[in-house]
């Protein structure tokens, strides 16, 4: 399943269209949801910035990843962001991450710890929700789960 469009209404929402072939059938139907591209992008950057501050921290590694996945769940969409890096430590609490991040301190880099706070407060706001799970004997082992409940299912005609 992949993402085959990405389109703009109104300058600030976002409409992404979901299972879709490249020419529809009369009659197909197909997922779509709307949410505030600029809180979709901010979203995302929060995620990756995590990655890159707290799990890509080994610099003698090369082989870092982020992988994409989404699938629909009943009217949600939802969006799978997993990476590769360092384990969430065994000692942090995904929900108190969620609910505070983990510093209000500024680091050098700029990431601030809290991003994750901010990527739950803008899912909220937008009728959705975010769920961290620290895999730590998988491979991929950190994983945000993003769930997207303005959607709707269209048919063509």
């Amino acid at each position: 399943m992949i993402f085959s469009s990405i389109r703009t209404y109104n300058e600030n929402l976002v409409l992404m269209l979901v299972e879709l072939e490249s020419i529809l059938p009369e009659g197909t139907s197909y997922n779509l949801f709307l949410f505030p591209k600029d809180a979709l992008e901010r979203v995302f950057k929060n995620i990756i910035s995590n990655a890159k501050a707290h799990g890509f921290s080994d610099k003698t590694r090369y082989d870092y990843q982020v992988r994409f996945s989404w699938r629909m769940d009943g009217m949600s969409l939802i969006v799978e962001i997993e990476n590769n890096g360092m384990p969430i430590p065994n000692d942090r609490d995904t929900a108190s991450l969620l609910e505070y991040g983990v510093s209000t301190n500024l680091h050098n880099d700029g990431h601030n710890g809290i991003g994750c706070n901010e990527i739950d407060d803008i899912m909220k706001k937008y009728d959705g929700k975010v769920e961290i799970i620290s895999l730590p004997e998988n491979e991929f082992s950190v994983k945000y789960i993003l769930t997207f409940n303005r959607s709707k299912t269209v048919r063509s005609f």
